[in-house]
């Protein structure tokens, strides 16, 4: 960052402090921070959350997440699984063929992309 920023350093990292203060459970998670002392946002349900909208799905993790793409793979497979986890449980909660006929249908025609 110093290489690239010429004006405003005392700026630029004050607010890169305040983002990492904030959001470094999230930065965390999806690989950009090894850090485990930042915890905010850290719950698995932000990422999630971003795939689960049809219009963002996992454009994040292909285009804009700067890592290998072997960590983007393990960070999608993780989510998935999770995604799979969560849908597999509200059907024991909700425990009626109803909701076991949608899960089945909605796993078999699970595309993100």
């Amino acid at each position: 960052m110093q290489q690239t920023v010429k004006y405003h350093m005392t700026v630029v990292r004050a607010l890169t402090n305040s983002l990492t203060v904030r959001f470094g459970g999230l930065l965390n998670r999806i690989k950009i921070l090894d850090d485990d002392t930042y915890t905010g946002f850290g719950d698995i349900i932000y990422p999630m959350a971003s795939l689960l909208d049809p219009a963002y799905g996992f454009i994040w993790l292909e285009v804009d997440l700067p890592c290998t793409d072997e960590v983007k793979q393990e960070l999608d497979n993780e989510l998935r699984e999770e995604i799979i986890r969560e849908a597999e449980a509200l059907c024991k909660r909700e425990n009626t063929s109803k909701c076991s006929k949608q899960y089945i249908s909605c796993e078999a025609n699970m595309h993100f992309d």
